[in-house]
């Protein structure tokens, strides 16, 4: 069993004395084991884990590592049946609501619930936040969310676990005259700033960001904790935008498109700074995959020369699987491994254990499938080749490279293209990464 780390400790005791807890500490902080330990704290025997779909083998192993012996069942389709001698089940998301494996975990009684990246529960209309926080929450003892990122848009992505887990915080305080928040739309329009757009014909409320954040704070406060790399002693990555030109790859279908984009620039950067990934994918989807091919061309001479300047090894990100297989291709002499969305759950553990012995020097991983739940740490550099329009992927992605064994400090560059649209949407999402935590760290 690994050795806890002092602030482990604490938060698996945080957990342990509450009913319901949020632990909000960033990634890599070493929520999973801290969750486990509190597991063991108050004896459970019944655990039920719903996460993502790559980190259910990471599950399983870290409660083989760090708890009491139980036996555990890893889920990976809705048509399974839950072992009746199960003690953990660990389920992905993506089924929590299938209707042949939700009445089976709902005929439980659980000692603990603990929905890891929580952040994906935040939708109150969805499928999976109500199976989450109707169905199964009132048949767990314990429920403890895990979260890094625990208002990846807005203080709104919050209500949900509140009203479920801790309605008591959202009535009305005569002493500090807090108002009552308990229905969704009050709670907005306390905590968030909204900005009105017009979407098929009709005029909605965007959340743009949170006002009243102290009050929030407040009221969050013992139902909470969170703890930063830096709190915990590691060093929080350095962003930086890494711009390239496109050279002779491509440049004539490039320019075409860029062409097209031109007149609408102005409400795609309006669309950036507003958050509104559906219009960015909407006018930048198909720019932004030939940009990402241009990009990667450029890159692979610049790592060509950064690995012969000495570099050691690197990790790149990127959004379209082609533009993987590009990377992949142009380095393929310094040995490259990668996870994609393609990738089997139990194959993606072997691909990062390759990677960290040093036996590739190059990982290409997928935002959405390797941006959580792995550790990359042997390398202290990755490069977003092409991102994700939401900040908080790029955050959370960003920390697959720290932990605590990081003795280097860690740069993540954002690939751009010099003077296009591209460069500017880079910059609005670089620094939308360095001001997404201003509720959590104030």
């Amino acid at each position: 069993m690994p050795t806890p780390f002092p602030h482990q400790l604490s938060g698996a005791s945080f957990l342990a004395e509450r009913k319901a807890a949020l632990l909000a500490d960033d990634p890599r902080v070493g929520k999973t084991g801290a969750a486990i330990i509190a597991c063991d704290y108050v004896f459970a025997r019944k655990i039920l884990v719903v996460t993502t779909s790559s980190g259910r083998p990471n599950w399983a192993r870290e409660f083989r590592d760090w708890g009491f012996p139980r036996r555990v069942q890893v889920v990976y389709s809705g048509s399974e049946r839950v072992r009746a001698d199960a003690e953990v089940v660990i389920v992905g998301w993506g089924m929590v609501y299938d209707k042949r494996l939700l009445p089976q975990l709902q005929a439980r009684q659980w000692d603990v619930l603990i929905p890891d990246e929580a952040h994906y529960a935040k939708n109150p209309d969805a499928k999976r936040t109500k199976a989450l926080y109707d169905t199964l929450a009132p048949r767990a003892l314990f429920a403890w969310p895990l979260t890094g990122t625990p208002v990846p848009n807005g203080p709104n992505d919050l209500h949900p676990m509140l009203v479920a887990l801790a309605p008591e915080r959202l009535l009305a305080n005569d002493a500090t005259g807090w108002p009552d928040v308990t229905a969704y739309h009050a709670f907005v329009r306390r905590y968030c700033t909204v900005k009105p757009r017009w979407v098929a014909g009709r005029r909605i409320d965007v959340v743009t960001g949170g006002k009243n954040l102290d009050e929030l704070r407040e009221r969050l406060d013992g139902f909470w904790l969170r703890r930063t790399q830096q709190d915990v002693g590691i060093g929080r990555p350095i962003f930086s935008l890494f711009t390239v030109t496109p050279g002779n790859f491509g440049s004539g279908p490039l320019k075409a498109a860029l062409a097209d984009i031109d007149p609408l620039a102005g409400d795609i950067l309006a669309a950036a700074e507003a958050g509104d990934t559906a219009t960015l994918e909407m006018h930048m989807g198909p720019l932004r995959r030939i940009t990402g091919q241009m990009k990667a061309y450029a890159v692979i001479e610049a790592l060509k020369e950064e690995f012969e300047d000495g570099m050691d090894k690197i990790v790149l990100m990127a959004w379209h699987s082609d533009v993987l297989k590009l990377l992949a291709e142009g380095l393929s002499q310094y040995g490259v491994v990668g996870i994609d969305g393609a990738t089997p759950p139990t194959i993606r553990q072997r691909m990062v254990d390759i990677f960290q012995r040093g036996d590739a020097r190059v990982f290409c991983g997928q935002i959405q499938a390797a941006g959580e739940a792995i550790d990359l740490s042997s390398s202290a550099n990755l490069m977003f080749v092409e991102p994700s329009f939401t900040p908080k992927d790029l955050a959370q992605a960003a920390m697959r490279i720290t932990n605590h064994t990081q003795t280097r400090q860690a740069l993540v560059r954002v690939c751009a293209l010099e003077g296009s649209i591209d460069e500017a949407l880079m910059r609005i999402v670089t620094r939308k990464v360095a001001s997404i935590r201003q509720l959590m760290e104030h």
